[in-house]
Formats: structure tokens, sequence, C-alpha cells
């Protein structure tokens, strides 16, 4: 937190993120030095353009000018190399801060981990192997407003805790997100049916989000496109800013919305344009690079759900051995509000 706070970050203000959206802002308004360092980051950015990076469309979520300069800086003073193109890598994130709740304290529609889930009068519960699936959150997208979704409506996430599967495609009924784009006043509350203990349902809690600043870990696909790589030296000094920036680690549950994975394995862009487009060791070269260099622009992080296992302090989920669940949409997928096209990665140590 303090390192956001040094950057020129408002990381506590309310979460309206839209806000965010970036401005032109008057070269006058800029400090000598921040104004330099903006200029540096586009310089390097151009070079690594030449170098054939192709920049990520992302949506609206990226930083003012004057707040990637302030992030190059830090980097810069942890002594990492290409500090002004790694800046330009920064989003914002919605962190999502859990607190256990009455249900009956909830009003309709507003979001939520865990409980139960406010659904249309007519609603089909969705099931995996003739078992419920576990409802995991609701999330109300006029109280989130975050650049690239839908302005209202809500978001409904469900999974099969039984059978904690790796890896969910489109289609697969072991994961459903639903996306409600109905008024508030024909929800209803739903019971959640019953499961197997082990299964849930889980501890209601309120949610609370504040906005973040993420930088890919190392590793991320959109580092390895821009040809970017740092020394073990370098790369702990990275790491360090980009725990600071995003508060990953205070404290170590990191729940949020856009930006960023936080990764416990592999990089998993790649992996999911590999299963998206059925390609094998078989495809010719030329078709596969192609296909995974697009990864980069292709695949958004829509939700990160962490291991939140203390039920006197949030809903008591555990993936695997202490792991994250990963929901992956494709960026024509969320502009299109095709949230049934959702993937999800199950990730553990």
């Amino acid at each position: 937190m303090q390192l956001a706070r040094t950057c020129g970050i408002d990381a506590g203000r309310a979460p309206d993120i839209a806000r965010t959206t970036p401005q032109k802002t008057r070269p006058s308004t800029l400090a000598p030095p921040v104004k330099r360092a903006a200029r540096h980051a586009r310089t390097a950015l151009c070079a690594a353009k030449e170098r054939g990076y192709s920049p990520v469309r992302r949506m609206g979520n990226t930083l003012h000018s004057n707040e990637i300069a302030n992030v190059a800086r830090a980097l810069k003073e942890e002594g990492v190399s290409n500090a002004h193109v790694l800046a330009t890598f920064a989003e914002r994130a919605l962190r999502i801060a859990a607190t256990p709740a009455d249900l009956a304290t909830l009003p309709i529609g507003a979001s939520r981990f865990g409980g139960a889930p406010d659904v249309p009068a007519i609603f089909v519960w969705p099931t995996c192997a003739g078992r419920p699936l576990t409802f995991l959150a609701q999330l109300d997208l006029s109280e989130v407003n975050a650049p690239g979704l839908p302005p209202r409506g809500f978001l409904l996430f469900f999974y099969d805790v039984i059978e904690l599967p790796f890896d969910v495609a489109p289609g697969d009924p072991a994961a459903s997100v639903l996306f409600l784009d109905v008024d508030r006043s024909t929800l209803v509350r739903r019971a959640h049916p019953p499961i197997d203990p082990e299964g849930g349902p889980f501890a209601g809690c309120r949610l609370a989000f504040r906005p973040v600043v993420d930088l890919p870990t190392i590793g991320d696909a959109v580092l390895e496109a821009a040809g970017i790589a740092l020394d073990e030296r370098e790369y702990e000094a990275y790491e360090k800013v980009a725990v600071s920036l995003s508060e990953v680690e205070t404290p170590n549950r990191y729940h949020h919305l856009l930006g960023y994975p936080q990764t416990m394995q592999s990089e998993m862009r790649t992996a999911l344009q590999s299963a998206a487009n059925g390609i094998s060791s078989e495809d010719a070269r030329a078709r596969r690079d192609a296909l995974l260099r697009d990864a980069v622009a292709e695949w958004q992080l829509l939700l990160q759900i962490d291991t939140d296992d203390d039920e006197e302090d949030g809903p008591g989920w555990m993936w695997g051995g202490c792991g994250r669940l990963y929901f992956w949409i494709r960026t024509s997928d969320l502009e299109a509000r095709a949230f049934d096209q959702v993937w999800v990665i199950l990730q553990c140590t």
C-alpha cells in the first residue's frame, strides 16, 4: 500500500474504476520528471513494437500516462531494466474483500460470495452429473461499474466443488457463469439445493470492491510477446513492486475482478488458446505460432477467486492445495456479453 501511494495511484478511492478511463492530460500539468518518464515509456514501447510486439487491446482499465510514468519510476528505482515498457502493462483491477454476513441483511441483488443467489422466479439451477453445482458468487454490475463489463445486470458463478475439475470449457456442465440482464425488482432469493457437505453451500459474505494496480507476473504471455526477460535479481525487484501495487499479500487472499492473474502454476493464456483452437503438436508451426501470438490480445481474466477457508472470516472454501480459481473469457465474447463462453482453470500448489 505504501508503494501504491508513492506511485501516485489512489488505491483507496471508491470502486468506480470506470472513472479511471484514460483521459487527455495537458502537458503543463505534469512535473518535468514525470513527463520525461512518460516520454521514455512511449519510446521504449515503440522499440518493442519494432521487435514484432503488438500491443494488447485492453478495456479501458489502463492507467493514466502520469501514473504509468510513476510505476516506471518505482521499477527503475528498484533496478529493473525495461522499466518504462513494463509499466505500460500496468492495469487497474478491483480487489474484492469478503466479510461474513447474515444473508437476511443483504439487499436483493447485492454482491456476495457464498450463501444463496438472487434469481428470477423461473430459474433452472445448473447441475452436473445429476447434482447441483455449488453457488460461488453474485456480482451486481451496477455496483462494480467496471470498464468492459455491462453497466447493469448480475453475474452468477457456479462450480463443481465435489470434483474440483482443473479445466472447464464452455458447454462443460462442471461450471456455469450466468448473466442476468434483468431488473432488480424481478429477483427473488433462491435457497441453495441440498448438496454433499464437502461441496458447500459456503458461508455468505458481503463484498467490497477497491481499485488496485496489477502488473503481469513474470512468465505471463504479455511479457513474452514483448520479448521482455529479467535476470534473477531483477525478477525479485519486479515482484516486489508488483506485490506492493496489488497488495496481494495483505492479507494473503487475493480475490479480484479483471486485471492479471496471480498464477500458481503455468501461464494460462497460451493453454486456453491451444484448447480453444485445438492446437496440437502436429499443427503446422506457422499456424500454431500465429494462434499463440494472438492469445495475448484474445483472453481476459474475468474473476480470480482465492482459497479463503476460514468460515469465521470468509466463505470457507479451499481449491485443492490452497489454490485459486480463474474465470477467463475471450475479449470478443466479453463484448458480446456471451458469458456462457467462460473458461475455468484451477491451479494449486
